[in-house]
């Protein structure tokens, strides 16, 4: 990518929050057309609710603490416990709301109005609070600009 494209993607995703998808297991996630589908659906509406999003493969990855969001889905649920207190999440289990045991167990990846729901509820939230820190640095800056002079 050249610098002029990335200076521009860099500039449309400022003051967005973050949202961190963190995928199922590796092995069920490898060279899976559905599952592949089902992520790129997910982060596509995402985005469409004013985020920038990253994935994190599974539980075991590292995700990016400073984000506003995590999004678990199967395996990746269980990385949600170490999120910050400040960090909002949204775990996506197995219908019997229990992280599937075994291997041998299918996993799922469809998208569903649920999920959907589950992401308007948290944005609006979200969203709300980094207007109110877009306005408040704003503020700080012309404080800090009328101070001088």
């Amino acid at each position: 990518m050249d610098s002029a494209k990335e200076k521009e993607k860099n500039t449309e995703n400022v003051g967005k929050p973050l949202a961190i998808v963190i995928t199922d297991k590796a092995e069920n996630v490898a060279d899976n057309p559905a599952a592949e589908g089902f992520y790129a659906e997910l982060e596509t509406y995402l985005k469409s609710k004013g985020f920038r999003v990253r994935r994190s493969l599974g539980s075991e990855s590292k995700p990016d603490y400073n984000a506003e969001l995590w999004v678990g889905h199967l395996d990746g649920a269980k990385k949600l416990k170490s999120a910050k207190s400040i960090t909002y999440t949204l775990a996506i289990v197995a219908k019997n709301n229990n992280l599937l045991k075994t291997t041998e167990e299918m996993p799922t990846f469809k998208m569903s109005d649920k999920i959907r729901q589950g992401i308007d509820k948290l944005a609006d939230k979200i969203t709300k609070k980094s207007d109110d820190k877009l306005l408040l640095k704003e503020l700080i800056k012309k404080l800090i600009s009328d101070k001088a002079s």
